[in-house]
């Protein structure tokens, strides 16, 4: 399942227009807080972790946890520079021949497509 939802947003990421900007990092590392607190309190009731990674009883703990974090960042960061790589492409190089008909609300790949004649 996790790799239809890495799907679904690659498409969604390539398709749309919206802009990623740091300011969106907190949301996204609130997300993820709201998650492991979320299997805290299922293994309080259950007893235990779905993820081994998530066990706070563990003594390296701290290091997965850290480790997640970098990892969220890291793909923040890579999402980052890809969006405003994508978004100065598309408006620099890839001609926008229906800016007009869409006014600018369709994403760098979806704009291509559109501009695109068909043979």
């Amino acid at each position: 399942m996790h790799n239809a939802n890495i799907l679904f947003m690659l498409i969604e990421f390539l398709l749309n227009d919206l802009p990623i900007s740091f300011w969106h990092f907190p949301f996204i590392l609130t997300y993820g807080l709201i998650y492991v607190m979320f299997s805290w309190v299922l293994y309080h009731y259950r007893g235990y972790h779905y993820y081994f990674f998530l066990d706070y009883t563990k003594p390296y703990a701290l290091y997965w946890y850290l480790g997640l974090f970098a990892i969220v960042l890291f793909f923040f960061v890579l999402s980052y520079g890809v969006s405003h790589a994508l978004n100065y492409y598309s408006d620099s190089v890839i001609p926008s021949m229906v800016s007009e008909y869409m006014d600018g609300e369709c994403g760098p790949l979806f704009t291509y497509l559109l501009s695109t004649p068909l043979p």
